[in-house]
């Protein structure tokens, strides 16, 4: 109930429960008396205990899940604005390559606040973070002037990671490479992102303007029906299940 999980980059069982956003889960676990850290205070929006906690500096130096920034898992802007008041460095990376107002803006329309309060205290936002917000006006002023990197891959997958649609559309309209790849050490593609997130409206629009459905990650050597198979048992996401049967059809033509 309180392993430290050392083969899941130091993630607790109820920091996976917040992450899915299992209600039920976080409830269970806390019932049976698990441990609530400062990881775990951030992920539940807790800013009461993250007062508590941060009032001993030590739970600042403790190790962090994924190797980063503990602001990688706040939840709240009073706890973005605890940690760095505390010294929580706002451009600190993973051992991904995330930093956190890139972790942060791959929540979805609660990122929101969040990513603009990391930005006030001195956050470095990129095309990328743009692109998780869904800030297309953001990101059309970025390609007035350099519309390279706003085509770079890392923007369409922060786009597809967040589940925007519209942006996704709008960046292959501009250029961007459909079978662009993570820099991360996975290197899968738009697709396997797509997939993994289970959205079926972008696996569409993706595979009908030219993605590579045999294309494999560098890590698992997994095609992207692969991850949506995965998928299915790792987020429980009943979405992923149609996107492998959608995506075994175009298997199966890619092999005749």
């Amino acid at each position: 109930m309180n392993g430290a999980n050392d083969q899941y980059d130091l993630w607790s069982p109820l920091m996976i429960a917040a992450h899915r956003e299992r209600q039920d889960m976080q409830d269970e676990l806390i019932r049976c008396g698990a441990r609530v850290g400062l990881a775990e205070a951030l992920m539940l929006g807790d800013d009461r205990r993250v007062d508590e906690l941060l009032t001993d500096r030590t739970s600042v130096l403790q190790a962090v899940p994924n190797a980063g920034s503990l602001l990688m898992f706040a939840r709240t802007v009073h706890a973005i604005d605890r940690l760095i008041e505390a010294g929580v460095a706002p451009n600190l990376e993973d051992q991904w390559g995330s930093t956190p107002i890139r972790a942060l803006s791959r929540l979805g329309e609660k990122s929101r606040p969040l990513v603009r309060r990391l930005i006030e205290h001195g956050a470095e936002a990129s095309p990328e973070e743009y692109a998780g917000l869904g800030d297309e006006a953001a990101l059309a002023r970025l390609a007035e002037s350099n519309p390279d990197q706003v085509r770079a891959d890392g923007v369409l997958l922060a786009a597809i990671a967040s589940g925007h649609l519209e942006i996704v559309r709008w960046l292959l309209c501009l250029g961007a490479n459909v079978n662009g790849r993570s820099a991360d050490p996975t290197h899968h593609t738009a697709l396997h992102e797509a997939c993994w997130s289970g959205n079926l409206p972008i696996v569409q629009l993706l595979v009908t303007a030219g993605a590579d459905v045999t294309a494999r990650d560098d890590k698992h050597n997994s095609t992207a029906r692969g991850w949506a198979e995965t998928a299915v048992t790792v987020t429980n996401n009943p979405n992923c299940t149609i996107i492998a049967d959608f995506l075994a059809g175009f298997e199966r033509r890619s092999e005749t």
